[in-house]
């Protein structure tokens, strides 16, 4: 769940890119960002330091990216750090994507299956899904040997679960009222 923070800052930052013209290459350097955050542990533990003053943070950020991102990019990213809000960037970038998702009617699904689809078999069920939530579709597939069969798929909120444990769940819940009624 995104806080109100990061979802806050993303939107302000969404609004004044997304009509630019550099607004791919604007996207493609917070992809890079976000990904320098993740691997990258003393950028990700410098951000977060209370200890670290300001004026020093600006100082370090403008040394290694004013030169490499868009200015409105290091502008946001010292207004963070004016603002004390540094330690949501991974958050607000996350947030970012969510929107530019939604501005180009984009859903990431994650589709969890007990064993490995076929080429064909991940093609039909994209192409379902295309139709169901009518966006295209940005599957990412995983195994979860805890699924007995079938599969179990997230999109965005909702949980579609046609695995073999939810329908013998399913299947014992009727059993039961079967029972009660009898």
């Amino acid at each position: 769940m995104v806080d109100k923070v990061a979802r806050r800052y993303a939107t302000s930052l969404f609004r004044a890119v997304e009509n630019l013209k550099d607004f791919l290459k604007i996207s493609s350097d917070l992809k890079q960002l976000l990904k320098l955050i993740i691997e990258n542990k003393e950028l990700n533990l410098f951000l977060r330091s209370p200890i670290i003053s300001k004026g020093k943070k600006i100082a370090i950020i403008k040394e290694l990216f004013q030169k490499k991102l868009n200015k409105v990019l290091f502008d946001f990213l010292t207004i963070l750090i004016q603002n004390n809000r540094e330690y949501a960037l991974e958050g607000i970038i996350e947030e970012f994507f969510h929107l530019k998702d939604i501005k180009d009617n984009v859903l990431r699904v994650k589709i969890f299956s007990a064993v490995e689809l076929s080429a064909k078999e991940k093609k039909f069920l994209i192409k379902e899904l295309e139709k169901f939530a009518k966006k295209k579709i940005i599957p990412e597939f995983f195994l979860d040997s805890n699924l007995i069969g079938g599969i179990k798929i997230f999109l965005g909120d909702y949980v579609l679960d046609g695995s073999v444990k939810r329908q013998l769940e399913l299947l014992e819940l009727k059993l039961n009222e079967y029972t009660l009624i009898s």
